[in-house]
């Protein structure tokens, strides 16, 4: 790779974009940055039968066929007030917006789809989920933070809402 080549990596992975839709992450410092081309090429030859779409999450649930699976992988609730990134796409994501998630989950359980929704597992979460037929807890190592000897695990959960 060239020089030029070594910026295209966002600092720590992290993509991230301001409230007007700008790119806002500074370019990582690698001297060997890895490039995924087996990656993308997979992934372009599996795209082929899948279709996607812009806009509003409810969309989605409104092309699902009894039988369907969908993954929902929302903005996460802040786990403190320093740490809320429910803006990623200069649109906030906020308690409302949850709610309408987990409202258009259980009626498309009720339509035969199933439906799980990742987030943080926090007592605001544990409690949106509530009637989720399984909400399964483990840990994750978190990576990006500006201190990497700060960096440390989390917990999540998968909400699963089955027919």
């Amino acid at each position: 790779m060239s020089n030029n080549e070594t910026t295209l990596a966002g600092y720590n992975g992290l993509c991230r974009y301001n409230k007007s839709g700008g790119y806002n992450v500074p370019f990582g410092r690698y001297k060997r940055p890895y490039f995924p081309l087996d990656e993308i090429r997979t992934f372009a030859q599996r795209a082929k039968y899948a279709s996607f779409h812009q806009g509003d999450f409810s969309f989605a649930f409104e092309k699902l066929n009894k039988g369907d699976v969908i993954y929902c992988d929302p903005p996460y609730s802040p786990i403190n007030k320093t740490a809320s990134f429910t803006a990623y796409s200069g649109t906030n994501f906020d308690v409302d917006d949850h709610k309408r998630l987990v409202d258009l989950a259980e009626r498309a359980k009720h339509s035969g789809v199933t439906t799980i929704i990742s987030n943080h597992c926090l007592p605001d979460t544990l409690s949106l989920y509530i009637k989720a037929d399984k909400i399964v807890k483990f840990d994750v190592a978190r990576t990006i933070s500006c201190n990497g000897k700060i960096r440390k695990s989390c917990k999540e959960l998968m909400a699963v809402y089955t027919p």
